[in-house]
């Protein structure tokens, strides 16, 4: 079964997501292979030329990389020459000890993901070989027959499987390349969103990269293998344990943040609309007894099978016996991009609300309804509808009152913030519905759905850029990558396609703010007992809103509840699942480069960290398990960073954040600001979208008497409560 790392969102998680957190979703898909889009290698940097010039440098400012550019780049030639584990078991493949000779980057297109050529207009680029480490000897357990140890989580993500279909392109119906100038509303898929260029951006696409993967090419008869990053660049040892990290790193600690339980939730959120990693769709069940008594790595590893389970190091703190010390968990599912593996992604990039309506045009009509009404989506009394195929947790006694909640996104009854804001965002489409359709009446079913999603879209990102961005990355960033509002203009050189360091670490910062639980109805409910129950969804859902905006989320560092680290998705009889040693070793599933590459790629003139040390306040922390400054994760070490000025992380991931959203934005013809947008907004219209917020949208949507005015911070003298009632809503007469 799956763990959706996503889950906790972000959880921003988005943040990684909690935000980030993949969307560990299981693809059913053929043994045919995805053919890849062309790849950003090592970034050939380009800043936008509204940047200012001559600026002086503060050492607290957010640095700007530029983005790679998309002109055609010399071919080079890398040698690699890698040693593979000496010996492996008779019940696998044998391995050679050395890679080939050179492995060269061909010249290429960015081609979307399909298995057909398609045609395009873009100019070749280059994509390095990706770089290899020096494995030693390692011990490789074999596939056994015994019945397995597994620490696996149940399965409750209810993940869409992946079709044939899906894996070789965007949805057939929004494949119509001669229209793709002619739409005046975004497809469902956010295919076509780019004329020239018409995947860009949509579903099923490969992810980009920043820096080349850095996997551990192995040669294993002739074959070459792709094995996640396991060894040291310096010394060649292996990597240090991630169960071994997350509990000598990220320890518990309380530290309580300036800003609400809601800004980690709308990371949560967001994350959801732009993001989900599927996983192998292989059945098969990664934990033994023998991986756990050896110490041993899953043989799978060194011939790209799809397992890569976690094993737990003697003497935990949580997961003590035998039967408990192996996480279950597949590679991600992997497309190729120029003879490399890569992930991809199964949702828009798009800030385009995929989690409300769906990502193509066969959802988004399911999720509809004009029972009630022109235009709206279809809902149960006010609350989301049932997912009949759902897996959810109902509690003893609610069956028949209590059901699995549906939505745009499938992740929808992970947590209950996260079915909150899919309830009020759904609702808010159909108030919208309502007011237009008696604004016009002469408008049919379809004019009042893709109005009415159009101002909830705009709301949507108006809410995630000016309100909610600002606050996570600070002023700096907002100013440097152009996120506020005004001034804007499309950019279709702008691809606006997730970077796979975005996904798969960057986003996943909000994890480090979920708390160990949340206050509903005056009763302090531990986390363990919210995921993946509806109920308070669906009978408490004001009093959850009221506890995201009353309460304080944790601070973005180091430190994590024990909720996330040892009882994600714990139940009577599973012992629970570690988020950061997932999010740890998704990261070196994908070939993430360690965490002084990201720091020297974004803020160049800062200079190399000399040791563990001075990696921060937590240095002594990292020389626990680490042995190298340079074999530090990404994930854990960002996070050790000072936060920005008025922000909430620290520079590395404020940078890759902001350059994820820049792109997201500037490559949006459909965004809400952009006055060559095929149905533009008038100036009027966009006065009116950027008066809503959080806390308005909140008012027509829930029962809520009053509420402060931004709801992701804290009530104060500089943040009073609003009377909802005298909230005013859309001025419809301007739409």
């Amino acid at each position: 079964m799956q763990v959706c790392s996503l889950l906790l969102l972000f959880s921003l998680a988005v943040l990684a997501g909690n935000y980030g957190c993949n969307a560990e979703i299981r693809p059913a898909m053929t043994d045919g292979r995805l053919t890849g889009q062309g790849t950003d290698d090592e970034v050939e940097l380009m800043s936008r030329s509204k940047r200012q010039s001559g600026r002086s440098r503060d050492r607290n400012r957010v640095p700007r990389p530029r983005r790679p550019r998309r002109t055609t780049i010399a071919p080079t030639t890398t040698t690699t020459t890698t040693s593979a584990p000496t010996t492996a078991p008779a019940t696998t493949p044998a391995e050679t000890t050395q890679a080939p000779e050179t492995t060269q980057a061909p010249e290429t297109t960015r081609a979307p993901v399909t298995t057909q050529a398609p045609e395009t207009t873009q100019a070749p680029e280059t994509t390095q070989a990706p770089v290899t480490t020096q494995a030693p000897e390692t011990t490789q357990a074999p596939e056994t027959t015994q019945a397995p140890v597994t620490t696996q989580a149940p399965e409750i993500t209810n993940a869409p499987e992946v079709t044939e279909a899906q894996t070789t392109s965007v949805s057939v119906e929004d494949r119509d390349d001669d229209s793709c100038g002619s739409q005046i509303y975004r497809s469902a898929s956010g295919y076509c969103n780019n004329v020239l260029n018409p995947e860009w951006g949509a579903t099923y696409q490969a992810f980009q990269r920043l820096l080349s993967p850095e996997y551990n090419v192995i040669n294993n008869d002739g074959e070459l293998v792709h094995a996640p990053r396991r060894y040291s660049e310096v010394d060649g040892a292996e990597l240090p344990n991630v169960r071994l990290i997350s509990r000598e790193i990220h320890d518990p600690d309380d530290r309580p943040a300036g800003r609400t339980i809601m800004t980690m939730q709308w990371g949560q959120f967001l994350d959801h609309d732009i993001t989900a990693t599927p996983l192998n769709p292989s059945n098969k069940t990664c934990c033994s007894q023998d991986l756990v008594l050896n110490d041993a790595q899953h043989s799978d590893v060194i011939v790209n099978g799809p397992c890569f389970p976690i094993t737990i190091p003697e003497g935990d703190n949580h997961f003590v016996d035998v039967e408990t010390r192996c996480m279950e968990n597949k590679r991600s599912y992997q497309t190729t991009v120029n003879d490399v593996p890569e992930q991809i992604n199964m949702l828009s990039a798009f800030v385009d609300g995929s989690q409300i309506y769906g990502t193509s045009e066969e959802e988004m009509a399911s999720l509809r309804s004009d029972a009630k009404g022109k235009g709206r989506l279809l809902d149960n009394d006010n609350n989301l509808p049932e997912n009949t195929n759902g897996k959810c947790v109902i509690s003893s006694g609610r069956e028949g009152l209590d059901y699995c909640l549906l939505a745009g996104d499938f992740r929808v009854n992970v947590y209950p913030g996260l079915g909150a804001l899919h309830t009020v965002f759904m609702r808010m489409h159909n108030v919208l519905a309502d007011g237009l359709s008696e604004e016009h009446p002469d408008w049919d079913d379809e004019t009042v759905f893709q109005e009415a999603r159009r101002i909830n879209i705009a709301i949507l990102q108006k809410i995630s850029y000016s309100d909610w961005l600002n606050a996570i990355v600070g002023e700096d960033a907002m100013e440097e990558y152009g996120l506020s509002s005004g001034n804007y203009q499309y950019d279709d050189s702008f691809d606006p396609s997730l970077y796979n360091v975005f996904s798969t670490a960057a986003f996943r910062f909000g994890h480090s703010m979920v708390t160990d639980g949340l206050v509903v109805n005056n009763i302090f409910y531990e986390s363990i007992e919210l995921f993946n129950n509806p109920h308070l969804v669906l009978h408490s859902l004001d009093s959850v809103v009221d506890g995201l905006v009353m309460d304080v989320s944790q601070r973005v560092d180091r430190w994590y509840s024990t909720g996330m680290t040892n009882h994600m998705f714990e139940t009577s009889s599973f012992t629970g699942f570690d988020i950061v040693s997932l999010n740890l070793q998704r990261g070196r599933d994908h070939g993430i480069a360690p965490y002084y590459k990201w720091r020297a790629l974004c803020d160049p003139d800062e200079g190399e960290l000399d040791s563990l040390l001075d990696i921060g306040n937590g240095g002594r922390r990292f020389s626990r398990v680490y042995r190298n400054i340079k074999d530090v994760d990404l994930y854990s070490g960002a996070l050790e960073e000072s936060t920005v000025t008025r922000g909430m992380v620290g520079k590395t991931y404020a940078c890759l954040i902001g350059l994820q959203f820049e792109a997201i934005k500037y490559g949006d013809r459909f965004w809400y600001e952009n006055p060559t947008s095929p149905h533009p907004f008038s100036e009027d219209q966009i006065r009116e979208v950027e008066r809503q917020n959080l806390a308005t949208v909140l008012c027509q949507t829930t029962e809520l008497s009053s509420i402060q005015r931004n709801a992701f911070s804290q009530e104060s003298d500089n943040n009073p409560l609003i009377d909802c009632d005298s909230v005013r809503t859309i001025n419809y007469g301007l739409f």
